[in-house]
């Protein structure tokens, strides 16, 4: 599915939107032959049809423009998704992140480029939002330590980041395979005998 990009640009004006909307789309073909950082602004506004001055009233610098269309994507693909999942519900959960691999699929090489440059992305931020609830709520019932939970949520998260990130930048697994691993590790954290020689609430 393409994306839309007038549905995820906010400025009222129309003129602006479409500047910005030329600018993205630019950087998004230069991004296809080049490595960000050897992108002038000079480059990008030409390709855009656009002038310098026009560039600098809506971003700051090219970085600007990557988040922009990191923000856009993640919009998009999350527009994509079940809004709520069951908590204990684990095929639910198996169900998002087979949708979640699915969805990026299309922007895969793209997010492997943005990931590399910034480190991070969007996209891992928001499926943090989906998921450490119903991991949360899993560990509540199994009455494990409060003071725990922070500890498995980032092992989460993070184990999740790195899945992703590796698949953006190689081919060996596909997006079923993939899905399928995140869910694995997901799940797996959420056992009551992985924390019973830590800690726990009586």
């Amino acid at each position: 599915m393409e994306i839309d990009w007038t549905n995820y640009d906010s400025h009222p004006d129309r003129r602006q939107r479409k500047s910005c909307i030329a600018i993205e789309k630019a950087l998004l073909e230069l991004m296809q032959t080049k490595p960000i950082d050897m992108i002038s602004i000079s480059e990008l506004a030409e390709k855009a049809d656009v002038n310098r001055k026009t560039f600098y009233n809506n971003y700051n610098s090219i970085e600007d423009v990557e988040q922009s269309i990191d923000r856009k994507i993640t919009a998009f693909i999350f527009d994509t998704l079940p809004k709520k999942i069951t908590i204990n519900n684990e095929i639910e959960i198996y169900h998002l992140l087979l949708n979640f691999t699915l969805s990026i699929k299309p922007y895969k090489e793209l997010l492997g480029k943005m990931a590399k440059n910034k480190g991070s992305i969007t996209i891992t931020e928001h499926l943090k939002d989906q998921i450490l609830p119903y991991v949360e709520k899993s560990l509540e019932n199994y009455n494990i330590a409060k003071a725990v939970i922070p500890y498995i949520n980032t092992y989460i998260v993070d184990s999740l980041s790195s899945i992703y990130f590796q698949w953006f930048n190689d081919n060996n697994l596909n997006a079923q395979q993939v899905a399928l691993l995140a869910y694995n590790l997901t799940t797996s954290a959420i056992k009551l005998d992985n924390y019973r020689d830590i800690v726990c609430e009586s």
